[in-house]
């Protein structure tokens, strides 16, 4: 198996350089799943490197591009998952 940073890195990859965040369907548990990562483990690791959960950091990541884009165009966007 993997060391867990190597999934750390990854998930870090896929939020801050592909922005996979925006797609309202994705969450961590999707991510852990594409990516193969044992998601208690990564969870726990997230946890213990930024002191929120992975869920959590795919929340804020939302929340600071929506701020970003309601700065920029004046209008409010909210980013809900599909249903």
């Amino acid at each position: 198996m993997k060391d867990i940073f190597h999934f750390y890195a990854l998930f870090e990859k896929l939020l801050d350089e592909e922005y996979l965040f925006v797609h309202p369907s994705v969450d961590f548990r999707s991510i852990c799943r594409a990516i193969r990562a044992p998601r208690r483990r990564l969870d726990k690791y997230i946890y213990s490197e930024l002191g929120m959960g992975g869920d959590e950091v795919i929340r804020t990541y939302r929340s600071w591009w929506e701020r970003g884009l309601q700065s920029k165009y004046g209008k409010s966007f909210r980013f809900t998952p599909a249903r």
